[in-house]
């Protein structure tokens, strides 16, 4: 009895395993990878399921991949798919950019409006347009900074993250900065009611005052977040096989 012929993995193809980046080219798809002894057909790009596609970001998809992608970001990123969304990560980053801003300025709004003790002064609302503004504006500009670092970065580790993909997943790890954005926000009332008129708040620490640390420390702190799922994505995709003929669907869980 003849011998059953021998299915390869990506044949045409230069594969890697996506956990340690060995080459998998021509390998039996039932065979594991020499380096890391993952199965090879695990770094198969029909693993990955999860496909963006169509010309405009809904409402009903932009509620359903916040939840994909800041609750679930390790399986979410592990199962996108490498190839182009057109333009719906770009409009992820533009309405997490809105939302963020307007979560930082109302919160800061309402609190010096009805939350502040009366000896405080209330910020008014053309304030508060310029604060939404700036931070919408800035956390954009702050996204695509990233991009350019995780493409820099990933060149100089010898990762398969060109800036077209860097840019992608950026842009959907940019749902951090809506909890980082209502940190600030709270940050900034409590700054605001607790330490604006006392001593300690205006005290210098050399050419630096105490309050404009405590101002610079939040939005340190909230950029965390949006890095930490930069990191995570990174970290699925960075030996990824893309598959040109994936089929157009809706994201799957």
């Amino acid at each position: 009895m003849a011998d059953q012929p021998t299915t390869f993995a990506f044949p045409n193809q230069d594969a890697l395993c996506e956990r340690c980046g060995y080459s998998i080219k021509g390998l039996a798809s039932d065979a594991a990878c020499p380096e890391c002894g993952q199965p090879v057909a695990e770094s198969s790009p029909t693993k990955r399921t999860l496909v963006l596609a169509g010309p405009w970001l809904t409402l009903k998809l932009y509620a359903r991949m916040l939840g994909l992608f800041l609750l679930r970001p390790k399986q979410s990123f592990r199962s996108l798919a490498i190839r182009s969304d057109g333009v719906i990560p770009e409009q992820f980053l533009f309405r997490n950019s809105f939302l963020a801003g307007l979560i930082i300025s109302a919160i800061v709004f309402i609190g010096s409006a009805f939350i502040i003790p009366p000896r405080f002064h209330t910020i008014p609302i053309q304030s508060a347009l310029i604060l939404f503004i700036a931070c919408s504006i800035g956390i954009s500009l702050l996204t695509y900074i990233e991009m350019l670092g995780v493409t820099a970065f990933s060149r100089r580790r010898g990762w398969r993250v060109p800036f077209p993909l860097a840019q992608r997943i950026c842009c959907l790890a940019s749902v951090g900065w809506l909890p980082g954005a209502a940190f600030v926000g709270l940050g900034i009332w409590m700054i605001q009611a607790f330490g604006v008129g006392r001593p300690w708040f205006d005290h210098l620490l050399g050419l630096v005052r105490v309050g404009w640390l405590l101002y610079a420390g939040l939005f340190v702190l909230s950029f965390l977040w949006f890095e930490t799922l930069v990191w995570i994505a990174v970290r699925q995709v960075r030996f990824a096989n893309a598959w040109p003929d994936l089929p157009q669907s809706t994201p799957k869980t």
